[in-house]
This record gives C-alpha cells, structure tokens and sequence, in this order.
C-alpha cells in the first residue's frame, strides 16, 4: 500500500511538472527588490512601474515601508522598470527580458532632483542613523525638556485614514486633475506633515513651546504653556490655535482652529486628503532618551474622518545641525515639476 501511495504522488508530480512544461500556456514572471536614496535609506511607497516593451502592458506596486517591492504574475517578455517619485530624479531601467516562472531581482536607487526636497528631507536621509545615547534632558521645573533639533521621521505603525465619502472624492478629484498641493506653491504644510518633512527646532520655556521649522512655511509655531484657553473668535488659520498641558511627562498639546485647505498628506495612495475647519487635533508628546522624541497625532475631523486617524512618528535628535534661511516663494520651481501628467 505505502508504494502504491508514492507512485501516485510521483505521477502527481510529473503531472504538475509536464503541465508548466507544456508550450503555450501562460507563465508569470516577477521583479523583485529594494528602493533607496543615494545615501541607502529605504524610499517608502515610492511606485514602481514595469512595462512590457511589445505589448504595452504596464502593472504597478508601492514600496513597503523598508522600501521594499515585488512585482508579480509579469507575462514573459521584455520590460521597462521606473520610479518617478517626487524629490527624486526619474528612475528608468529598460530592456529587462523576463521568462518564463523567472523572479529577476533588481535594486533601485534614487538620486536626489534639484526642486522637491527641503532641508529638513535632506539632512534626514543624510543623518539618519543610531540617535544620540543617554537620558532625557529636564528642565528647572522638572520636566522633560524638548529643546533641540530634530530630525524629520517616517510614521511608525502606519493607519490608513477611515475617509468619508465626500473627502474620498475630494482626494480622488484631486488625483485625477493633478491639482498642486499647498506645499508645491510654497503654502503651509500644515502641523502633522512637518515632522515628516522638515528639520525642526524646539526652543522650550515653562510657559511656552516654539516650534522653528527649516524647510516650511510660516517657519514657526507657538505652543501656550500657561493655562490659556483657546479663543473663543478664533479665525481659522493653517496652524492653528495650540495650547499644551502637562500629564506626567508627556507633554498633550490641543489645537483647534484650522482652515480647510491643508492637505493631511501628499504621498501614494493618500495623496490630497482633505481636512475641515471642524478639525480637532491632539498631540501627545515625549521625550523617552536623549536621542529621541516621540509625537502621537490624534486627527478627529467629523467633516473628513469617520472616525479618529491616529500617526504616530519618531524624531531624532541631530545636536550638530542647526536651522537654516529657507526662502521657497523665490525661484520656486515646484509647479513645473509636479505639473499636471
């Protein structure tokens, strides 16, 4: 009985075997591998095109968050492979034949472009690296003390928003008419991308919190230690109206205020999420090691949000840099780079 069972498992072997090997039926292919900048850090949902040179066929994939990509079920043929990513030079790879069940590794890497990038997105893919060892620094009052500069980081733990439908069409219009986002026109990021994007600057006092930013407008933002409530005739503004309040020690920062033409984010399959005028937005801020700070983002928006979109990101502090002019209404070439396709 037991080799009549392993004829059978050798016949349903050469049975799959002979069934690739047949001539004619359709085989897949696959390309494989990493997207970094020239300096090797990993080019999150960077998209990678592959297009069939004969057929036209084009299919394409984002980058993980390690910057990682695979493109699959590829019909044999000849291919074109590309990345076209803002801040960075167009990638184009060509006459790359595939056959057959092939998984052909390539590894893509991306140099900088003269227009897309801040100073903060440069000296953070430049810098990055371990952060600075030893304990959080604490003020005379007791607290911990944020004051340094900081190094943009990538979101940890990542969400996707839980859109409603009018802003879902509010992102995919947007989308579609390659409208430019406020960024592009030299216009305010808004509070939660700063971190993702800009070198920054914390200069803290036991009343105050001001935040300088190296690479966006209006390059500053005031955070209320002192007890204040908000305003109660506040006019919507980019930033907002912020005041903080200590819980142990982490620093929980509340801001109301907002207009609506801030754009939650600009990348990949998020780009142009809108916010509304009824945005609520909590920061919860610590400082676990002297090398680092921790930044929560609470974003409960009934006009845009079905329900809270928490962010979560690292900084890392960078103690031999320090702040620069930055001017982008000046030669501003933005516009013409991310211009409609």
């Amino acid at each position: 009985m037991y080799q009549s069972d392993a004829i059978v498992s050798v016949l349903r072997a050469l049975s799959v075997a002979l069934l690739f090997a047949v001539p004619g039926l359709p085989q897949s292919a696959s390309i494989h591998g990493s997207v970094t900048d020239h300096y090797g850090v990993a080019v999150r949902l960077a998209p990678v095109q592959a297009k069939n040179l004969q057929t036209g066929l084009t299919l394409t994939v984002s980058a993980n968050e390690r910057g990682q990509y695979k493109l699959s079920n590829l019909p044999p043929g000849t291919y074109e492979v590309s990345v076209d990513w803002i801040a960075y030079r167009k990638f184009l790879r060509g006459n790359i034949v595939l056959q057959g069940q092939q998984d052909s590794q390539l590894d893509i890497s991306l140099e900088d472009t003269e227009v897309g990038n801040t100073p903060g997105e440069l000296v953070f893919r430049h810098s990055v690296g371990e952060p600075v060892k030893g304990q959080a620094p604490r003020t005379a009052e007791g607290k911990p003390d944020f004051s340094g500069v900081w190094l943009p980081g990538p979101e940890v733990h990542p969400e996707l928003p839980d859109l409603l439908p009018a802003a879902a069409a509010i992102m995919k219009q947007r989308t579609a008419d390659g409208t430019l986002s406020p960024r592009a026109l030299c216009l305010p990021s808004g509070i939660v991308r700063t971190s993702e994007l800009d070198l920054v600057k914390l200069v803290q006092t036991p009343k105050l919190l001001v935040v300088l930013v190296d690479g966006g407008d209006p390059g500053f933002r005031q955070i209320f230690l002192d007890g204040r409530p908000h305003p109660a005739d506040l006019s919507p503004t980019w930033l907002g109206h912020s005041v903080g309040r200590w819980e142990g020690d982490t620093l929980v920062v509340d801001t109301v205020g907002f207009n609506d033409k801030v754009w939650l984010a600009i990348n990949g399959p998020l780009n142009g999420v809108p916010q509304t005028e009824q945005m609520h937005l909590v920061e919860r801020i610590d400082r676990p090691s002297l090398g680092q700070l921790h930044i929560e983002y609470t974003l409960n928006d009934p006009g845009s949000l079905a329900k809270p979109w928490k962010i979560r990101r690292t900084l890392t502090l960078s103690p031999n840099d320090e702040l620069q002019e930055y001017l982008c209404s000046e030669n501003n070439k933005d516009p013409q780079h991310m211009g409609k396709k």
